[in-house]
């Protein structure tokens, strides 16, 4: 249905600019090879661990930063995929 860009780039917490710590264009390049979409691309953020280690995910926590919007997106651009996809199998 598509991918999901784990740490797809530092957010620098003072200048607001994105580090692509570990290259950039890779999920682009997997994505074109499966066929598919990149759904959304999450930023490195300690948060998502640490409030996922404590059961409390951070798109509850904290639902306007950067990495639990793009969790929300990539949640929300999924299931459209799968509404697509059950609509074609109905043959609405």
């Amino acid at each position: 249905l598509g991918l999901v860009e784990n740490m797809s780039y530092y957010l620098c917490v003072h200048c607001g600019e994105r580090d692509y710590i570990f290259g950039q264009g890779g999920g682009e390049r997997v994505s074109q090879q499966l066929g598919t979409t990149v759904l959304a691309q999450v930023p490195l953020d300690g948060a998502v661990r640490h409030q996922g280690d404590q059961g409390t995910p951070v798109v509850i926590t904290a639902p306007e930063s950067p990495a639990a919007k793009a969790l929300v997106s990539a949640a929300a651009a999924l299931a459209n995929c799968c509404c697509l996809w059950s609509r074609r199998s109905l043959g609405a």
